[in-house]
């Protein structure tokens, strides 16, 4: 990676009421790559095109991702998340800061594990990590019912494998 670099120089000329000024010059950042290394560089990047896929690519093997618009979670976890939502996080915050544009620009394309592990490790601020993992669970449960995602027969699992393969996907109703 280049970066630029810079480099500091006293200025006797710059003078502001008798004291010296300090200029920071920026100095354009320069590639030493020369031409056995843009053919290096070219012949590594043809290679990896030319390589086969790996086999679990290659079979469909490997994790699948379910989609929140699957139904991940329960009615009834939902309402439980929003019985520890009003007890545990209430008194801080309210529901439509996790719902609506906002939670969607900020969670959509990562997993629900990722949101999961952000509450888990972050809230309730004075005691983070406090709650049970149901209960991190079940919070989830209500965020993603806040936002109109369907509910399905199952409840959210709260162990961080199975909760990495659900993604946050847009939902195309943006909230109820």
């Amino acid at each position: 990676m280049i970066v630029p670099s810079f480099e500091i120089v006293r200025e006797p000329q710059l003078r502001l009421r008798a004291t010296r000024c300090v200029a920071v010059r920026l100095r354009r950042p320069r590639a030493h790559l020369g031409f056995a290394g843009v053919v290096i560089l070219t012949g590594l990047v043809l290679i990896g095109f030319a390589l086969p896929a790996p086999i679990s690519a290659q079979s469909g093997e490997g994790p699948d991702t379910v989609s929140v618009l699957d139904g991940v979670y329960s009615e009834e976890q939902a309402r439980q998340g929003r019985q520890v939502f009003d007890m545990e996080c209430g008194l801080c915050h309210a529901p439509g800061e996790f719902s609506g544009t906002t939670f969607q620009l900020s969670w959509t394309s990562r997993p629900v594990g990722a949101l999961y592990s952000h509450i888990q490790m972050t809230m309730p601020q004075d005691r983070p990590g406090s709650l049970s993992a149901a209960q991190y669970a079940a919070v989830v449960a209500y965020i993603l019912e806040l936002n109109g995602y369907p509910t399905g027969k199952d409840a959210l699992p709260h162990d961080p494998d199975s909760l990495s393969v659900i993604q946050l996907e847009r939902n195309p109703n943006d909230g109820r």
